[in-house]
């Protein structure tokens, strides 16, 4: 990205090629200037041409080099970071208005729930690296998501659950969206080959307990719970559904992972749910449409409110350079 201002030298933001990493250069007094300048204001909040081009670069990272240098790819991704910037600010202000904050244990408690997911906090440092991401930054974007959850579990408390004859009304007119599709419960054993299987076969046909034999010789994870999968739904059950396979007869099926022994323990075919069966799926369809009803009124309401600035003559000036034609 490159910022210009009347005959000074660019300030420029190469994208390599590889990771379209960003490396801000800036070399004369002008430039660091015009680092500084706002390219938006929402009330106190400001956000810098420089701030504009990290956010705007670490945007584009999504896109290859052609694709960044898209005047329409461009021109929407700068549309995001203003956006992006506007409701972070009006957020930050509301909150702080209503007294939410986001408490030094609350950021704790999520960045310890995210590490959990790597092996080791190498493996977590090295992820935040590739992202071209500092802790610090990675974890001040992780505050601003929680305070904005905080903004929108207090907007949720001014929200009234739908009733039984909303969610009735909408299971009348929307009947079509509750199907419940034909399902089995199945159970599995797997082996590694066809040898290994017909053993099995021979062994059940003595009566020996599936899920016994699951247990014993099953190489995969659902082994451990006597080859139980649950209840399997949807075009899933076509390969237990075939000709010649009725329910509770055993089936051999050849995969990729080996050789499946099936058993059909229960069948549902295919029907309408009653309006019980559908209600809570209703319920909480019915109040997360008002929950974005409430929350886009509130943030438009907020908007409207705020003294916005936007410097586009700046913003237009920011354009996307390859390294090699720097």
């Amino acid at each position: 990205m490159t910022l210009h201002k009347n005959n000074a030298r660019p300030l420029a933001a190469i994208l390599t090629q590889a990771a379209l990493a960003i490396l801000l250069v800036s070399c004369t007094r002008t430039q660091r200037n015009i680092r500084q300048i706002p390219v938006v204001k929402v009330d106190d909040a400001v956000l810098t041409a420089g701030e504009f081009a990290d956010r705007l670069a670490d945007r584009l990272k999504l896109f290859d080099d052609l694709s960044a240098k898209d005047p329409n790819v461009l021109k929407r991704t700068k549309n995001l970071v203003v956006q992006e910037f506007i409701v972070q600010s009006v957020t930050q202000s509301w909150a702080k208005k209503h007294q939410l904050f986001v408490r030094k244990e609350d950021l704790d408690a999520e960045v310890n729930k995210i590490r959990k997911d790597y092996p080791d906090d190498i493996a977590f440092r090295k992820s935040l690296a590739s992202e071209g991401l500092t802790f610090d930054t990675w974890e001040e974007r992780l505050r601003m998501t929680l305070l904005q959850r905080f903004v929108q579990a207090a907007l949720r408390k001014t929200i009234s659950k739908p009733t039984a004859s909303e969610a009735k009304s909408y299971f009348s007119n929307h009947r079509a969206e509750f199907q419940r599709p034909a399902a089995l419960h199945v159970r599995q054993i797997v082996v590694a080959n066809e040898s290994d299987a017909d053993q099995i076969k021979k062994a059940l046909k003595a009566h020996r307990r599936f899920s016994d034999l699951a247990k014993k010789f099953s190489i995969t994870p659902d082994g451990a719970k006597g080859g139980d999968l649950g209840w399997v739904e949807g075009r899933a059950t076509n390969i237990f559904s075939a000709k010649g396979y009725p329910l509770k007869k055993l089936q051999l099926v050849k995969s990729p992972y080996g050789y499946h022994l099936f058993e059909v323990l229960e069948r549902h075919s295919a029907r309408p749910l009653t309006f019980d069966e559908a209600r809570a799926r209703i319920e909480r369809k019915l109040l997360a449409e008002r929950e974005q009803t409430v929350y886009s009124a509130w943030l438009e309401r907020q908007i409207l409110k705020s003294r916005i600035y936007k410097n586009d003559s700046l913003i237009k000036q920011v354009y996307v350079q390859s390294r090699s034609e720097n």
